[in-house]
């Protein structure tokens, strides 16, 4: 009996982690059809900054829940910075390309990333256990389990309560939705497509890619215009018809 509940509770504890990593990269493919293999790169490097500051956070003596704050803030400053960095420096000359590209490139960047962390951080596991402890425990069936750590339960629920309500229930979600399913169609009705990227980057943590799909869409209005030009010089063209010793305007 034991074992069964240790199971399920830290089953529901890693599923509720792993649903909360994922649900921003998942949304972002849904809207951009980027896919991100980074992505793990960007949460590790963000973990590790989180527990080192937590620890230089300690050692300075302050007020033990300012570390809560401490944890989102370090790891959301160092998202933004290496998303800025990879949408600026690279992501911004495949947008457009084939899937297999992007996907490659991100790849690399992963394997960059994964090296970056073992160089400044060594091989050794950062624990930040004090915000963990400052918890407590709650016993279930006489076994002790971190308030910390069941709180991601909630959490997740919270999360993909939150998310599901905002897809269907409120008006940006809808046109969000709208999108997902077909981007063109949506332009077309006059959605603004690239204020829509900004919020769904946004929700799912990843700001960064807004300039190059602005960049896109500007590249298909412009092809667009040309396309009308080429229309109306068609239609000017016919209008112009041979009449006696040479061509004149009808």
């Amino acid at each position: 009996m034991l074992t069964a509940l240790t199971i399920l509770v830290d089953g529901l504890v890693y599923s509720s982690w792993l649903f909360i990593v994922a649900v921003g990269l998942t949304l972002i493919f849904g809207v951009m059809k980027v896919l991100n293999v980074a992505h793990g790169g960007f949460y590790s490097i963000g973990a590790y900054t989180a527990a080192w500051s937590i620890g230089l956070y300690f050692e300075a003596g302050w007020a033990p829940l300012g570390s809560f704050a401490l944890l989102i803030l370090s790891a959301v400053v160092a998202g933004v910075v290496l998303g800025l960095a990879l949408e600026r420096g690279l992501l911004r000359f495949v947008y457009g390309r084939d899937e297999i590209l992007v996907v490659l490139v991100t790849y690399a960047v992963f394997l960059i990333l994964e090296n970056l962390v073992l160089q400044i951080w060594g091989i050794d596991a950062y624990l930040a256990y004090q915000p963990n402890t400052l918890l407590g425990t709650t016993r279930l069936g006489g076994l002790a389990f971190s308030n910390y750590e069941l709180m991601l339960i909630p959490l997740a629920g919270v999360v993909g309560f939150g998310l599901w309500w905002g897809l269907n229930r409120t008006r940006t979600g809808k046109i969000l939705r709208a999108v997902i399913h077909d981007r063109e169609m949506s332009l077309g009705m006059g959605v603004n497509v690239a204020r829509l990227f900004h919020r769904a980057d946004d929700l799912g943590d990843a700001g960064h890619r807004r300039r190059g799909d602005r960049a896109r869409l500007r590249r298909r209005r412009h092809q667009r215009a040309r396309q009308r030009a080429r229309h109306h010089h068609r239609r000017a063209d016919r209008r112009i018809e041979p009449r006696g010793g040479g061509p004149s305007l009808a």
